[in-house]
Formats: C-alpha cells, structure tokens, sequence
C-alpha cells in the first residue's frame, strides 16, 4: 500500500535518471533501485520490524550493494534487538553498506533516532544546508552562512556513541509519482541527506569494481569518516565527522585498501555495555572518574583463519585535552583487550558544551600507518550542569544574547530534588521582528554504569 511520495522522492535523490535533463539527475543516476515498501498504511505509513526484516533478507537475496534507509524513530535501547540484529548481519555477514538518517528531533543534544544514529552498523547522516541552497531551492534573497538544519538530529547516543557518522545535503527538488499530479516537489529532512550519501557511496563502489579493488563496508565506512570535511563552523555533536566528500573517500580506499582493513572492525566498549564516556548529570562530574576500555577486532564471515591468527597491530593512541589521561598505546591481536583512562571534570566550565573539549575521540591510529588516520575512537561527552537551588532562588538568567540565524544557545541544568515544574521568560528589547524558539529536554537515567 502505497503511503505518501516520500520513497519516490529518496529515490530520486540517490538514482534519478533522466536522459534528456541530465541537470535533474541523481546522485547515481546509473544504479539499480529495488524498491520495497515498509510503512503500513494502516499505522500511518509507519514501519513494523516484521517488514523491515523481511526487507532486509530480499536485499540480501538479491545482493545489493547499498541500502538506503529512510526511516526511523526514537528508541528505549540503542543497538539491540531482532531487528538491529537483521542489519549488522546485512552488513557484517553479507558485505551491504547500511545508510540511514540520524532523524529530525534537534537541535537538542541526543536525539539522534534508531537506526541511523543509535545502531553501530549504519552510517546515519545529518543534513546540511549550503549557501547555495539557500538561494536556489528556498528563493532566499540572500546569502547565509551554511549551516546544519536546526531540526537535523544531534548525538551523541545515550550509550554514548558519536550518533550522528558524517552530514550531506538535507534537501532536494525531485521527482514524485506520478499520482499527485506534480513533476517535482521540494522535501527537507535526514531523509533527504541520506539518499545523497547512498548515491555518492554508489559512485564510489562503481569505480571500485571497475578498477577490481575489494573493499568492504568497514574500508568504506573508515574512508568516510577519515576524509569528511571539518568546516570552520564545525559542531562534532552535530555534523559527525563532518561533510562528505566523494573523491576523497574513493582515493582513500584504493590506497588503503587490504584484507587486513577490509576484513576487521573494532569493537568498543566502555564500562559495560557503552559505546562511549557520556557524562552529564551532577553525580557523574563531581569527582575524577576511572573508566574501563575495552576493545576487541570483529572480523567479517568471510575472513579465512590464517587472517585472524595473523591480526597484530600496534596503536598509537592520541587524545587533545589535559583533562583525560591516557595510555600512549596499546598492542592488540584477535581477543579483547582493555585499559583504562582517567577523566577530571571539575575543571570544566559549567552549563556549556565546549566542542574542543565535551566531545573528545580517543583516536588509535596503526603505528606503522599514521596517514591512514583513526581505525577506532573512543567518543568521550562531558557536561557540567549548572546547579539552580535554593541559594539562587531556584532560578537563573542570561542577558545579552545575540539571536542568529539557526543558531542553538544550550542551557544544561541539575533538576533540584521535588522539582515537579519549570517556567522560562523571554524577553527582546532591541528588534522589532524577530523569531526564537524554546526546547525543553531531560533526560532519564539509564542503564549504563561505568
């Protein structure tokens, strides 16, 4: 049952073809599309696991190359469950690339939806908005700076994953069905920004198998992440890695490439069940914390023995603050390993995220390849809150705050005990016209200890 234009639109964005307006064309506008319905119309076009699932196995069937995924939602445990399962098997089993949206719930932090931004095998994408954009799709009479949509999704996960892996454009004019009586039709939304990362991913495996390099969805993911453009308006909580960059990504895999990196991934644990350090309730950044690493090769399906007994690297790990004490390196080979860093948060400014400091990677680089960039990361988040109790009356303000254009002022606050209620005040006293809004956030506690 056919729920809405959206899947034609996505489509048109990573494959439109059209011989005769080459300048409408899409991404790759030489792949193949399988197109298969996954919302019932019965639950407002909303997604089951059963159809996702069932998705996924035609996929693996058919041997597709990439799946783009559209889709998504919040979700209670990030990167569990049968269908999470159904993905890292698509992609760790099966060799397919997984592209998903990080979603549409910013501009707070950690509201990255499932799949794309809580799932370890999917490469979720946030949306950009160029200057030119600007101009072109939305008729602005101006200029603005680029930036990323204020309603883009922000990491990191609350098991502290980075959430949000690089950022394309978040917004297209393409096609629609035919049924609506349109030709074209202009949509925004991480569902827009992943297609253009599906389409691009597309043209570089192209060029892969016309050059017979092999390569893997790790290889593909690591090239992604290691070459993303970091802009100076760059947010690591909300662009990722940073902008995509096409041929860049593909250079890196062909001089990268070898069983080595395309056969393993690392896995990262913190504590017990984390994906990253995220510290942000009082508790948590009263004192110097001593937290547990461990980090363990994965090797695909496909990996023969003499691979995994072969696996030896020596990595260098590189960290840019003074507030986190580190080991210099670690020697790894096919087991876990762990080791433990130290984390002094009370020097840290409260009520503020500092993004050269609150998201900081422990970055492990191969000793014998430093060029090769990062093989593995550990995201560490840290926020201080500000304590509002009776001393301050319950309250504080903020004076003097210049308003731009999609711009996010973030406020992080320790609920008193017995709170139950707040109330928030804006006033402007110096523009006539001008628009601003409120978003208001908790966060409950979870289940990770560290």
């Amino acid at each position: 049952m056919l729920s809405g234009s959206h899947g034609t639109h996505v489509a048109g964005i990573a494959a439109g073809y059209f011989p005769e307006e080459p300048e409408r064309n899409g991404i790759a506008p030489g792949a193949q599309i399988i197109s298969l319905i996954i919302g019932d119309g019965r639950l407002n076009a909303m997604e089951t696991g059963t159809a996702l699932t069932r998705a996924i196995n035609y996929c693996i069937e058919r041997k597709v190359d990439v799946i783009n995924y559209s889709f998504g939602e919040a979700v209670n445990w990030p990167n569990e469950g049968q269908t999470i399962a159904a993905i890292s098997a698509a992609v760790n089993k099966h060799g397919i690339i997984f592209v998903s949206a990080a979603g549409n719930n910013g501009p707070c932090l950690s509201t990255v939806g499932c799949p794309g931004g809580t799932t370890k095998s999917c490469i979720g994408v946030g949306a950009f908005l160029s200057s030119s954009m600007m101009t072109t799709l939305y008729s602005l009479r101006e200029k603005l700076p680029a930036t990323l949509y204020p309603w883009s999704s922000r990491g990191p996960c609350c098991d502290g994953a980075r959430g949000v892996c690089i950022s394309a454009p978040g917004a297209a004019i393409t096609s629609v069905p035919r049924w609506t009586l349109n030709n074209s039709q202009l949509l925004n939304g991480t569902s827009m920004s992943s297609p253009h990362v599906a389409g691009a991913i597309c043209c570089i495996l192209s060029g892969l198998k016309a050059e017979k390099i092999k390569y893997s969805p790790f290889i593909v993911r690591r090239a992604l992440e290691n070459t993303a453009k970091v802009t100076e308006f760059h947010e690591p909580l909300s662009y990722g890695y940073g902008l995509l960059q096409v041929d860049y990504a593909y250079e890196y895999i062909r001089k990268f490439t070898r069983p080595e990196n395309n056969d393993v991934q690392y896995k990262v644990t913190v504590g017990s069940n984390g994906r990253g350090v995220y510290l942000r309730e009082l508790h948590e950044v009263e004192r110097c914390r001593e937290i547990c690493i461990s980090i363990e090769p994965e090797f695909r399906d496909s990996a023969d023995n003499d691979e995994k007994a072969n696996f030896f690297k020596r990595f260098t790990l590189v960290c840019n603050v003074d507030w986190i004490r580190h080991p210099s390196g670690i020697m790894l080979m096919n087991y876990k390993r762990q080791f433990n860093i130290k984390i002094d948060p009370k020097s840290l400014e409260p009520d503020a995220v500092h993004f050269a400091e609150s998201l900081i990677q422990i970055s492990a680089y191969d000793a014998e390849a430093i060029d090769e960039g990062p093989l593995w990361r550990v995201p560490v988040t840290v926020i201080v809150p500000r304590i509002v109790g009776k001393p301050q009356g319950y309250r504080f303000s903020v004076d003097n705050v210049t308003c731009k254009t999609a711009f996010s002022r973030r406020h992080f606050i320790h609920v008193p005990v017995g709170a139950n209620a707040a109330g928030q005040f804006i006033s402007n006293f110096l523009c006539l016209y001008v628009g601003c809004s409120f978003f208001g956030l908790f966060a409950l506690p979870n289940v990770i200890n560290f």
